[in-house]
């Protein structure tokens, strides 16, 4: 009988430690997979010198123009999508982005290319319409599976594990105006809460970009990354 017991025991310790050794591990696969998306972004700003742009995921195209759709772009040169960007009452982020401006998932009619790839992005979301191929940032055969749709989506998003689509989140630095005796430095980094203070992370004080995958619980909030919907949170800041 204390054999029994002690066999039984014994097999619920072994159980346990398996099972945290896989979640581990799917976890630490699913942070090298938003690694390289995040390394994707990188260069795509190395190639293009600014960020894929925020695509509006409620209406991401204009079927009639076939324009792609930005947030907060209003047609004014690009100040209104600059200001959405430095707003942190906005949401800022975009499932859709990723797919179009590092795989090039969209057909020739948006961006010049059948297929995979795409030409030169320009800075308010649209494509050239001649020039040079680009290849894409991410290896489109090996994360083919990772590209899904859902419902009536009309473009993939990449997704995670547990079947959650991938964010891309934007954002920038308000600069201390002309006449200011900082001019030119950072008034405020409105990178979004959930990423935490930017007091002491030049990486959110000083704009840029992160790559979220909600994790295992399937939540992201908008709130401190300590509260409990964010603890499963994976994030890649930019470097």
């Amino acid at each position: 009988m204390v054999v029994t017991v002690i066999i039984i025991i014994l097999a619920g310790l072994i159980f346990v430690a398996v099972a945290t050794g896989l979640r581990t591990a799917r976890e630490a696969t699913e942070r090298q997979f938003v690694r390289n998306i995040s390394t994707g972004v990188e260069q795509f700003k190395q190639a293009f010198k600014f960020y894929p742009p925020l695509v509006d995921d409620t209406t991401p195209l204009d079927t009639a123009t076939k324009r792609i759709l930005v947030q907060g772009d209003t047609g004014d040169g690009g100040l209104a999508a600059l200001q959405y960007l430095q707003n942190p009452a906005q949401p800022r982020f975009s499932e859709r982005s990723l797919p179009i401006f590092l795989a090039g998932v969209l057909g020739q009619e948006y961006d010049g290319v059948e297929g995979s790839g795409f030409l030169a992005p320009q800075p308010d979301g649209q494509f050239a319409k001649s020039g040079p191929r680009t290849d894409p940032f991410l290896d489109t055969s090996r994360d083919a599976e990772r590209l899904a749709r859902t419902g009536g989506d009309t473009i993939p998003a990449y997704r995670d594990r547990w079947n959650g689509a991938i964010r891309y989140y934007r954002w920038e630095p308000t600069k201390y105006p002309k006449g200011h005796p900082q001019f030119g430095e950072t008034s405020s980094g409105n990178a979004p809460v959930l990423f935490g203070d930017p007091a002491g992370n030049a990486k959110l004080r000083d704009g840029g970009f992160a790559i979220v995958s909600a994790g295992r619980n399937q939540r992201i909030a908008n709130s401190p990354p300590t509260a409990d919907d964010n603890l499963d949170n994976i994030v890649e800041l930019a470097q």
